[in-house]
């Protein structure tokens, strides 16, 4: 009898101390698994923020390439307007010379 219980104890004994074991190691392993987790979300914010700042940079300089570029039309349509108003201009005089010109015969 006392052959038996002592293997019963023993196997309970081998039995608890295994689930123990498997116990720690699967806590182990869920820690690590949030460790690597946490490390890759850290990775990923970092990798977005630079990737944000980078479309920023690009965002500022479409902007600024844009505005140069009206600028460079703006300039462009008040120099046509310009030359349009001279146009203008000369044709008003040409026509006040012809209306004198035809009021005098």
């Amino acid at each position: 009898m006392n052959k038996g219980i002592i293997i019963l104890f023993t196997a309970i004994f081998l039995f608890c101390a295994t689930s123990l074991w498997l116990l720690k190691n699967n806590l182990d392993l869920k820690k690590s698994l949030k460790d690597i987790s946490k490390k890759q979300e850290e990775i990923m914010s970092k990798e977005i923020k630079q990737r944000t700042q980078e479309i920023r940079k690009e965002i500022a300089k479409d902007s600024e390439e844009k505005y140069q570029a009206d600028i460079v039309s703006y300039r462009a349509m008040a120099q046509r307007l310009e030359i349009e108003k001279k146009k203008q201009k000369e044709l008003e005089e040409k026509l006040n010379k012809l209306d004198k010109q035809g009021g005098r015969k």
